[in-house]
Order: C-alpha cells, then structure tokens, then sequence
C-alpha cells in the first residue's frame, strides 16, 4: 500500500531511505522540496504509483512558493500567510499552519523531512519547523523577510537564506541551545532568493545573490570558499551535477562553474534574463529565460545549443522547468503550463490554468501527475486565480 493514513505514516518513516541525489523522503520518487533533492536536478523517472482524478485547490491570495509532494499529501505556501497540507489523492484540505504572515506571507517553498515535519521561511521573517500534523516545532528569528526555498540534506541540516544578506544553516531537531549550527553575512551582499544547491558528494552549497556573485560555501563551517562575478543580481539556483553547477543569472547568461573551485567552464547566452534554476537529465540542461520567452536544451559538457523553442509563451518565463523521461514542464506569466517533447522540443500540450504568473516549477509525483501553483494579480475569475492544480499528462 503506498498510500498510508496520517497516523500509520508517522509510523512508517523509520525505514526511510536517501536516494543517489541526496533526496530524503519516504518513497524513492517523491518530490519534497524545491527541485526534488538538494541537488535541483528536478527529475522525476517514475509513474507506477496509481492515478487520481484532477484537481483544483483555490485560495483568496496569490500563490508564488513550489509545492513539495510526498507521502500522499502536497504541501504549499500562501501569501495568506499561511502553509497548506492538502491530500494528495483528493486535493482537500488536511491543516493550515499561520505565520506571522509578514508583507507577502510565505513565498518560501516548503522543504519535507523523512518523518514528514515541513521546514520553510516567511516574510516575518522566520523560519518555521513542523511537524507532520501541523503543530509547531520551534521557529527561528533571522530579523529579515525570507523569499529563498528551504534546502535539506540527509542529517536533517536546514540550509535557508534571507534579505539581510545571510544563509543560515539549521539543526532541525529542536536543540536546548538553539538551532543555528551557522549563518553566513558579508558586507554588501544584496538579498539571497536563491535556494541552497549541493551534492550529496560535495562539501559545497552554492548560492547566487542580488549582489552579482556565485558563491560556493562550506557545508560545514558556512567558510566561503570561492565568488564568481556576474555584474547582475538573480534570484536561479544552481542545478549540481558532478562537479559543475549550472546557474543562470539576469545577465542574461547561463553558467557552468566548478562547484570545487568557481571555475568557469562555459556561459550561453539566453536572450533574456534567468530566474528560473535549470533542471538536468541524460547530459542535458534545461533551462528558461524572461524576455525571450524561451526554453533552451544544451548539451551539459559544452553548453551547446541541442534544440530550443523562443517566443513560445506571450509573456515572460519565471517559472523552472521539471523533466521526466518523455516531457519538459514549465509555466509562464502568461498563465499558461507548458509541455514540451524532452528531446525534441516540440509541443505535446498547454495548459492554461489562470490568467497569469506561475511561478511555480510542477513537483512530479510517483504517479506521473503534476503538481504547481498559479497566482493572479488580475481580477479574473476564469480559470482559477490562485490555485494549485494536480495534472494528469496523460489527459492533455
């Protein structure tokens, strides 16, 4: 049975395992935080897990945070305030937990622990453990608004960055002496949007910044070992494979750097500039791009153009792309979610879900369906403004 009740899940997270990526959760093909695993490779390779019907869950505020599904339950933020448990299979609500909601509530996507508690960030400025009910754990103070995703590795280690030119790493286990095992500041960093991105293999994490520098980090002092310049400040993550991060900027440019050294190892040139973190599969990058209103697929070694559809949305592309063996997901401003051939590029279907902005990238689940978020600034009742969806492909 891979669908468990509430209280026989709880149960059941002891045997829990970590995946080659580094994802921890408790089935091999979940998508618990923002990119699947704490690499971003934002890859999904299964769907044997039984389907369900399609469904829309609207709320009265905008939805910005990627949801993170696992375990037969979906997990998102709001600007409400407020952080969502829906049921997977059915898309009602199981609890809400209210923050101290700040200016935009929680933009922060949510990170899933193996025993199913939740860590994410707010615009009050906190960070917010818990637990697999919706009690809290503890919170943690960072005195700045939080936009960045939360990024978990196998110890349970929260990496979470804020506007005050900080990333923190947390101890999830509630400690007598207080959860912080580091923060990182330096003088003229601009706010930090960027998710926390590292291999299993690596000592590394990588962030990008408003300040116009790649960084990689020490994992476990928060030392920085290298910067790289783009003279432009961004909000993408980096997508580790191996020993190079791919990043993107609003430069305009993609970039492939060493994650031991910073070294560059090429830059492509998208047109447009890069929110959005690549996602990776088969030696490929994937990766979209704001005014040019693209999706380029490069070959990983080179940075070589493989295919690539411009102008394929009507407005601008913020949202990141997530890959499975077939197909290639991303949403516009347009409000549209499209779905591209992986090796082709060709168009398979688009779907649109509200008038504009998803910023959302689809968590994949094990069942093969969609999962993301659409939040309108428009008062347009048609489709569904600020909603999340569950998708089946396989309908479209």
């Amino acid at each position: 049975v891979r669908r468990l009740a509430l209280v026989a899940v709880a149960a059941a997270t002891v045997g829990c395992t970590v995946g080659e990526e580094g994802l921890v959760g408790l089935w091999a093909h979940d998508w618990p935080q923002f990119g699947r695993s704490p690499a971003f490779l934002s890859y999904n390779d299964d769907s044997s897990a039984p389907k369900h019907k399609e469904w829309t869950w609207k709320n009265d505020n905008k939805l910005v945070a990627s949801p993170a599904v696992a375990a037969g339950r979906v997990w998102l933020g709001s600007d409400d305030g407020n952080v969502y448990c829906l049921n997977q299979t059915t898309g009602l609500e199981l609890w809400h937990f209210v923050t101290g909601k700040g200016e935009l509530g929680v933009r922060s996507s949510p990170a899933v622990h193996a025993d199913l508690s939740v860590s994410f960030g707010s615009y009050d400025g906190f960070v917010y453990h818990v637990d697999v009910n919706g009690n809290l754990i503890w919170k943690y103070d960072t005195g700045s608004k939080i936009y960045c995703p939360a990024t978990v590795d196998s110890a349970g280690i929260i990496y979470i960055g804020n506007y005050d030119n900080c990333i923190y790493a947390l101890h999830s286990e509630k400690k007598v002496v207080g959860q912080l095992k580091w923060k990182t500041c330096a003088k003229g960093w601009g706010a930090i949007n960027s998710g926390p991105a590292f291999s299993p293999n690596s000592s590394t994490l990588v962030i990008n910044d408003f300040d116009g520098h790649i960084r990689g980090l020490d994992m476990e002092s928060g030392n920085i070992k290298w910067t790289y310049e783009t003279g432009s400040a961004s909000g993408s993550s980096a997508t580790i494979v191996g020993d190079t991060a791919f990043i993107g900027s609003w430069s305009k440019f993609v970039y492939a750097l060493s994650v031991s050294t910073g070294e560059l190892k090429w830059k492509f040139d998208t047109g447009g500039e890069v929110e959005s973190h690549p996602a990776y599969h088969d030696g490929v990058i994937f990766v979209t791009a704001e005014e040019s209103c693209a999706i380029f697929a490069l070959n990983a070694s080179t940075g070589d153009v493989i295919w690539k559809r411009v102008n394929i949305a009507s407005q601008e592309i913020n949202g990141s792309p997530s890959v499975t063996a077939e197909a290639v997901y991303f949403g516009a401003n347009d409000g549209n979610l499209y779905a591209l051939d992986r090796v082709t590029g060709a168009t398979k279907f688009t779907f649109h879900a509200c008038s504009q902005h998803i910023f959302s990238s689809a968590a994949i689940g094990d069942n093969g369906m969609l999962y993301f978020t659409c939040g309108d600034d428009a008062e347009d009742p048609s489709p569904a403004p600020n909603a999340a969806f569950a998708l089946d492909p396989a309908q479209h």
